[in-house]
């Protein structure tokens, strides 16, 4: 018994140092590749402005955002401590947190396969194109997927134990691991099935005390998430997903509509609609489990070939659900329920797949084994060849995604127009850009008919008073098609239309007399315009002056209403503006967006 006893404990520790040696070859590997492959900063995929959250609340600013919460940029602020930008701290948040997914997943696939097997295993989910692309990117999803494999981990140790000590403190610890993925992405609460086998067969106490175990842990790990919330502004989680239907296949994820409707509208649109939502979701897992599916292992496989490795995939899982296996259970049931509301609520893209690898592989390669070990070596060997067969296209979509190409078109723009711009664009990064006023990513086309597509972009031009729609063919391809095809409205022509897609509009209709002036008032120039009526009853916003500077830079200084209507900006004679500026009074108008006064060029003087 005590050799026995001894042995276990001999391998636990092996397999436990070959995890952490994976996954720090992991976090090594991708900190050093991301900054490699992107030196600089512009990279699309880098979503939602995590990196710039942190940025605002590392200065004491407002950083609340209604559809993302706090976690990565939690992170981002925590490696900021050490002396890193807000992207490089993202970027290093990433690549640690792929080390702690592929480690995880080594752990999850021991409970299955030999340790050579799971090694395979492992060096698949570090391989697939969705983690080398994720894993060197400032976002959520990678962090979020890493705090979900923790939470699998602790609930299938949980659910296999029979000592109820070690049984309770897996559960805690999986639970707080749980709150921290909801804190980086509201969507892992989709997993949550997966600790269902933790309540089931078990003595009403125990399932009783589970659960407030897994209360208690859940409210810890949103805890840091909350506490932000009253710092730095409010933020989800939040229970509405049930508003995606309604964003989904009503609004075509148009943000902006959605952001339009109260909770009372959007729960009468869902009464009414509820029925024909379902059913075309419905629609939408089966292809996620029939096609979609497979993306989260390969990126570049024929239709035929990703077709099948989808349903051996589903088939996987749903093995795992007819077995006496609880720690089996526990994966299944995560992997169906997550990938089933994902297809629900969400259009799956890449990305949001990342949670489904430490379901997926583990499930994949237990039921190989049920044929026999080598069944599931050879098995392994495969994904982890058709994940490596996927990387050469992940690496060149990786390497697709700087934006220089994008911003070199509009800087052009912005300096043959010697104005402020206002852009329209499927990305929505704006440090490289000076006079560019507005860049608004938007995705409310999706989902629209091909002629209720063009009618929805001039919507979108005449909302924000754009001067231009730039966008990449390879995210865009289907609008760009549309587009080309339709007929557009007058005065809208195509300017560019290869790798980058540009679209000239109209120019916004021109106010009457802003009575822009300045003069100087002791150590400050006063800088002052009023604003003329505005269209269909909007009314301001906020207002100030974007400054071109000599050098051709261009900042956007807020302006202070006065009593009499009219807005002012005071600057200090020196050293702040001198030599020649640019001067246009701008006002972000609700609705209507940007809008735009004469330029003025004035030769400030200390």
């Amino acid at each position: 018994m005590t050799d026995t006893t001894t042995s276990a404990a001999t391998h636990g520790a092996r397999d436990l140092r070959t995890a952490l040696l994976l996954g720090a070859a992991t976090a090594l590997a991708f900190a050093l590749l991301g900054p490699w492959l992107h030196p600089a900063a512009g990279v699309g995929g880098e979503m939602d402005d995590y990196e710039g959250r942190a940025m605002r609340m590392a200065n004491g600013e407002a950083a609340g955002d209604p559809y993302h919460p706090y976690g990565p940029s939690l992170l981002m602020l925590a490696a900021m401590q050490f002396g890193l930008g807000p992207l490089a701290a993202g970027r290093l948040v990433s690549a640690i947190a792929a080390g702690v997914l592929v480690a995880a997943s080594h752990r999850l696939l021991r409970a299955f396969v030999g340790p050579r097997t799971a090694g395979l295993g492992a060096l698949a989910v570090a391989t697939t194109g969705i983690t080398f692309a994720n894993a060197m990117l400032a976002s959520s999803d990678m962090p979020a997927a890493a705090f979900v494999a923790l939470a699998l981990l602790g609930w299938q140790r949980a659910a296999a134990s029979a000592r109820t000590a070690l049984a309770a403190r897996a559960t805690f610890a999986a639970s707080v691991a749980f709150g921290l993925a909801l804190a980086c992405r509201s969507s892992s609460m989709f997993v949550a099935a997966g600790a269902l086998p933790l309540f089931v067969f078990v003595p009403w106490r125990t399932a009783l005390a589970r659960i407030a175990v897994t209360g208690l842990g859940t409210a810890l790990g949103l805890a840091p998430h909350w506490l932000a919330t009253r710092i730095w502004g409010a933020g989800p989680p939040h229970p509405g997903n049930a508003a995606n239907l309604v964003l989904k296949y009503r609004l075509g994820f148009d943000y902006d509509r959605i952001g339009q409707m109260d909770a009372g509208a959007i729960q009468q649109d869902l009464r009414e609609h509820w029925f024909e939502y379902l059913q075309r979701g419905l629609g939408d897992v089966w292809t996620l489990l029939t096609n979609d599916l497979a993306r989260a292992l390969t990126t570049s496989a024929p239709g035929l070939v990703t077709a099948a490795l989808a349903l051996v995939l589903t088939i996987a899982l749903l093995l795992g659900l007819v077995t006496r296996d609880r720690r089996q259970h526990t994966l299944a049931l995560a992997g169906l329920a997550y990938a089933a509301l994902l297809g629900l609520t969400f259009t799956p893209i890449d990305r949001m797949l990342l949670p489904l690898l430490p379901a997926t592989v583990p499930m994949l390669l237990a039921a190989g084994a049920r044929v026999g070990p080598r069944v599931a070596t050879a098995l392994g060997a495969l994904v982890l060849a058709t994940t490596l067969a996927s990387l050469p296209r992940a690496a060149e979509d990786f390497a697709g995604m700087q934006v220089d190409e994008h911003f070199a078109a509009m800087r052009e723009r912005v300096q043959r127009d010697s104005r402020p711009l206002v852009f329209l664009c499927d990305f929505g990064r704006t440090g490289d850009v000076p006079g560019a006023l507005l860049l608004a990513t938007f995705a409310g086309w999706r989902g629209l008919a091909p002629d209720a597509q063009v009618a929805w972009l001039r919507d979108q031009v005449e909302r924000h008073h754009a001067d231009y729609v730039v966008y990449s063919r390879g995210r865009s391809h289907e609008l760009l098609a549309t587009l080309r095809s339709a007929t557009l409205p007058p005065g809208w022509t195509i300017e560019r239309d290869d790798a980058v897609f540009v679209l000239r509009v109209p120019p916004p209709p021109v106010l009457g007399d802003w009575q822009t002036r300045v003069v100087r008032d002791g150590n400050e120039h006063v800088l002052s315009f009023q604003v003329p009526p505005l269209p269909n009853g909007g009314v301001v916003a906020s207002a100030g002056f974007v400054v071109r500077s000599p050098d051709g830079s261009t900042q956007l200084l807020p302006a202070a209403k006065r009593e009499d209507g009219s807005y002012e900006l005071r600057v200090p004679v020196a050293p702040t503006l001198v030599g020649a500026h640019g001067l246009t009074p701008v006002v972000i108008a609700e609705p209507g967006g940007v809008i735009r006064g004469t330029p003025l060029e004035h030769t400030f003087t200390n």
